[in-house]
């Protein structure tokens, strides 16, 4: 059996822009900076010296404390900044398989 649990920082940037039909470019940009808190559980069983099966569940929880976004239409931008729950990515992640070892 194996637990893990961790603190953590991410951050991210994304932007996208595109032309119409009329050339009028339209480009948006975000940025989020997320706190993290990452568990997870992990079991196993050996069947052989070198061979054994696994199966693990972890949850990560996230709290966005900083996002900022502007959308650029021509020569016209607009832009807000704050907490955001939109960019919390809280999840449920599981994985099995088997180990091997040399």
């Amino acid at each position: 059996m194996l637990g893990q649990a961790g603190i953590g920082y991410m951050w991210g940037d994304w932007e996208y822009s595109e032309t119409d039909e009329d050339d009028v470019k339209t480009t948006q940009k975000i940025s989020a900076d997320n706190f993290l808190i990452p568990v997870n559980v992990e079991l196993g069983h050996y069947f052989m010296p070198q061979l054994a099966a696994y199966a693990g569940l972890g949850y990560r929880w996230t709290d966005n404390h900083k996002a900022h976004g502007c959308e650029t239409v021509g020569e016209d931008s607009d832009c807000l900044s704050g907490r955001s729950g939109a960019f919390d990515v809280n999840g449920l992640s599981y994985n099995f398989g088997l180990k091997y070892r040399f």
